[in-house]
């Protein structure tokens, strides 16, 4: 009854709270933006909540504004307030493990990373493998599917050739060690048992990108047949000679509104189940007992104020508050100290704000773009995305301290949300990391490798970390995903 009455009051659908064993609840924006007070006053008679959690994902920059999740225990609890059943827990669990080997030979590489990965796992059958593998290995790509497939019984396999393989081994209750390795061979193996998980594995090309004004089902069916009502979770590899990959992100926004997506493009070559494929985007849809958590850090810091955008044509800002947008470089520039004044000659970007009514506004609230170009006779900027007149902008500057900072508070805030124990549910408990980094990051931003996941490790030491150094990464912001630049996007799996 009580849910009963709650649903018109909300517009928030019944969950199949008896059914399975995690659930979300779907709510449309004008509540999500609702102040927390008012959330927790309305809703604590019905649901015993983690408030920090809810206020993390209503104010969270990766699209899951949308998205409320619950935890097995959250849900169990909810349900007894209800007179339910709580639902049967499942009887495997989760398992994720990673293996990383730096050997230069491809036998005695794939020989230790199957070592490593089966004897963590328990055994030689997974639900799902993921490979990524140094482009130093590259003229010997087609012999590893047909190693790896002698030894690994995977139901489902994605990867990619990269430009630099992370990885990590698991060693009693911390990881012993990850590792970024960016120019050595290196070979990165994860296996994974997802029980209760539906798996959807696809491999796209170019010639069968729907029309981006085509019915859903077409995307759908592209996907593997799933579905938005089921809430997958993507994850894309895609090889760097694919054109039109912007198309296909914002074909799935249009398909799957509500789902996470992430990825980033590697270095040539992908592989799909027993096959390598040259050319396309390969990827799995995740439904069912699983949450994949985006956290994407892009690394920049805010200069000078908030502007807004009173002339603009396509991708060319002609008038920042009335000047001339090169005019308003100059002064924004000339204001700041002359450490920074000399990094923005070299590294400016422009943060946009999606968002045309937040009225307080910080820098996780910005998609930061490239400056492409400037045009001196009369004083237009050109940028790497779409502006508007009336969008508010504001001037970036990315160095290694900016992009350390933005990374440790995005990984601080969302391991606050998941370790915080509120009376009514337990400590989220992360499984597995995915980490795709930019190859301008790493150790020539830094000055010292395995920068990105030793600041991972910092608050989540035992969950294993696999991923690849690409050259653009695939991650959301707001409701919308993009091909970023100079990012560093973590799909930590829970």
């Amino acid at each position: 009854k009580r849910r009963e009455r709650m649903r018109p009051a909300f517009n928030l659908p019944v969950p199949k709270a008896a059914q399975q064993a995690r659930c979300s609840l779907f709510t449309n924006t004008q509540f999500c933006r609702h102040e927390e007070g008012h959330i927790r006053k309305q809703l604590r008679p019905f649901f015993s909540l983690n408030f920090a959690k809810l206020r993390w994902l209503i104010e969270s920059r990766q699209g899951l504004h949308q998205r409320f999740y619950f935890s097995c225990p959250t849900l169990v609890r909810a349900n007894a307030q209800l007179g339910e059943e709580p639902p049967k827990r499942y009887g495997r669990p989760k398992q994720w493990v990673t293996a990383l080997s730096k050997k230069a030979s491809l036998e005695m590489a794939l020989a230790e990373v199957i070592d490593g990965a089966t004897s963590a796992l328990g055994s030689s059958e997974a639900d799902l493998a993921i490979l990524f593998v140094s482009q130093t290995f590259a003229s010997e790509f087609p012999r590893i599917l047909p190693l790896l497939r002698d030894r690994v019984k995977a139901k489902n396999l994605i990867g990619c050739g990269a430009g630099g393989v992370i990885g990590s081994c698991v060693g009693g209750a911390f990881v012993s060690r990850t590792e970024e390795i960016e120019t050595l061979p290196a070979l990165s193996l994860t296996l994974a048992n997802l029980p209760a998980v539906d798996i959807r594995t696809f491999h796209v090309t170019e010639r069968e990108l729907p029309d981006l004004d085509a019915a859903p089902d077409q995307w759908w069916t592209l996907a593997g047949g799933v579905k938005p009502d089921s809430m997958p979770a993507f994850i894309m590899f895609a090889d760097p000679t694919t054109g039109q990959l912007t198309d296909l992100l914002r074909g799935f926004d249009y398909a799957f509104p509500q789902s996470v997506k992430l990825g980033g493009i590697g270095t040539g070559g992908v592989f799909h189940n027993g096959q390598l494929k040259r050319g396309g985007v390969v990827g799995m849809a995740l439904s069912g007992d699983i949450e994949v958590c985006p956290i994407v850090a892009q690394g920049c810091r805010p200069i000078g104020d908030v502007l807004r955008v009173t002339e603009a044509e396509g991708n060319v800002l002609m008038k920042l508050n009335d000047m001339p947008a090169l005019e308003a470089i100059r002064v924004v520039v000339e204001a700041l100290p002359p450490e920074e004044r000399a990094l923005a000659q070299n590294s400016l970007y422009i943060g946009l704000c999606g968002d045309e009514f937040k009225e307080n506004i910080d820098r996780s609230d910005f998609l930061v773009r490239d400056v492409l170009g400037v045009d001196p006779r009369n004083g237009a900027i050109a940028v790497g995305a779409t502006v508007r007149a009336g969008q508010r902008m504001q001037f970036h500057i990315r160095d290694a301290a900016s992009s350390a900072e933005d990374l440790t508070g995005l990984l601080e805030r969302f391991w606050k949300i998941t370790s915080s124990a509120g009376e009514a549910s337990e400590p989220v408990k992360p499984i597995g990391s995915l980490m795709v980094s930019c190859l301008g990051r790493g150790e020539g931003l830094y000055g010292v490798p395995n920068h990105d996941s030793t600041v991972f490790h910092r608050f989540f030491p035992s969950v294993p970390v696999s991923g690849f150094f690409a050259s653009g990464e695939i991650g959301g912001h707001a409701d919308t995903t993009y091909l970023h630049g100079y990012t560093s996007v973590f799909g930590v799996i829970i």
